[in-house]
């Protein structure tokens, strides 16, 4: 039996959207605490508040601006900003990363422009995914959704070598997961992307999951509303049951 954790979630994200960035150059978050560090600093980030004011009444944030920083930090992200400054600095990225087509001479970017374009796409890509997939896993893995759980098993397992867009239940869930549970709770286009479809499918072809002991309803209400989804308590246990061994 193991333990799957939000931040496991938000690694795979972080992972996954840094080598579509830079690959070869992309981050090791799952195996490596240093590149893990990295994805913890752009996540837990309780400046929200702070810039909503900044961003809609600026007059109102410059004049409680000082009290306002009391009860939210500004975001800082050196070790973020490192890693993609280093990594658009290199030559040699995979022909399909967006890094090799920034540095395509014909767009006249130079480094600056290329390390903020691979930053915005790189904090986008690890809250939306990681988000949807720890609510979408806890749902899932809830005694009211399990027959859920067990359909997606079955389609899973008995279409092992199927494309994702072959697979109608998969891409159902992946799709009704991102509309109850969307990561920018905003009416913006949402996509079920391959990335949710691969850990899905690597997970519920071996597993079954279900709600770790610890956890409660409210540790997953979702603490914000406007921009952005998390687990109000930060975090999201979920037990996975080798199949073969399973009895739930």
């Amino acid at each position: 039996m193991f333990t799957v954790y939000t931040s496991s979630l938000h690694d795979y994200a972080f992972d996954c959207v840094s080598h579509h960035l830079f690959e070869p150059y992309g981050s090791d978050s799952l195996r490596n605490a240093t590149d893990e560090d990295i994805m913890k600093q752009v996540t837990l980030d309780d400046s929200l508040r702070n810039r909503l004011v900044a961003y809609y009444n600026p007059g109102l944030h410059k004049m409680m601006g000082s009290i306002l920083s009391l009860f939210a930090k500004p975001r800082e992200t050196p070790l973020a900003g490192n890693f993609v400054m280093e990594a658009t600095a290199k030559t040699g990225a995979a022909q399909f990363t967006l890094l090799n087509r920034m540095q395509d001479k014909a767009h006249g970017l130079d480094h600056l422009d290329m390390a903020a374009e691979c930053t915005d796409h790189m904090v986008a890509g690890i809250d939306t995914t990681g988000d949807a997939l720890c609510f979408l896993m806890w749902e899932i893995s809830q005694p009211r959704s399990f027959h859920v759980q067990r359909r997606l098993q079955e389609e899973l397992r008995a279409n092992p070598e199927t494309p994702f867009d072959k697979l109608p239940y998969l891409d159902a869930v992946v799709s009704e997961g991102l509309r109850c549970f969307p990561a920018i709770p905003m009416s913006l286009p949402r996509l079920a992307l391959a990335e949710m479809k691969t850990l899905l499918r690597d997970v519920y072809t071996r597993f079954t999951t279900i709600p770790d002991e610890s956890m409660t309803e409210d540790d997953m209400q979702m603490s914000d509303l406007l921009i952005s989804t998390q687990p109000k308590a930060t975090k999201c246990y979920m037990k996975l049951l080798p199949l073969d061994a399973d009895k739930v």
